[in-house]
């Protein structure tokens, strides 16, 4: 079913454009539709506000190496902090993985062998996918202020 539905959509601009264009379509939408995900998922001001928490607490972790108690007692807390981060990030993780795992093995069927031509070298469209998507993601990111 879902083969069918990412055929319908995105198998007219393979044909139009051609496999390198297409690559690029897919990675600049995921990346898009990612940090979109991303963003509305987490909750933001909390997110900052525990990143600044950690951020001090491993200053003060640093200033209290040698003090046994406070430097266990820091590290307890700066853990608590790191826990409560990953409470909130692991839904967003998830929510962009899952798609991932249903587009991927459909890319893999759908542009097989190489992509694009570098220096004689043939690179596949993972490989494409990934640099773009690294060049695209910052900017994205950036404009969302994420």
């Amino acid at each position: 079913m879902i083969t069918e539905i990412l055929n319908f959509i995105f198998l007219p601009v393979l044909a139009d454009f051609g496999r390198q264009w297409f690559v690029l379509f897919i990675a600049v939408s995921l990346t898009i539709l990612t940090a979109l995900l991303h963003k509305q998922l987490t909750p933001q001001k909390k997110v900052k506000k525990i990143r600044k928490e950690i951020a001090r607490l491993s200053a003060d972790l640093k200033n209290h190496l040698g003090n046994g108690e406070i430097f266990s007692s820091l590290n307890q807390q700066l853990m608590d902090k790191k826990m409560k981060l990953a409470s909130y990030t692991i839904l967003p993780t998830i929510a962009i993985i899952i798609p991932m795992f249903m587009i991927f093995p459909w890319m893999s069927r759908t542009v097989p062998g190489e992509v694009i031509h570098i220096f004689g070298l043939g690179i596949g469209w993972l490989i494409t996918y990934i640099a773009i998507s690294l060049i695209t993601g910052g900017f994205v990111r950036k404009a969302l202020g994420a």
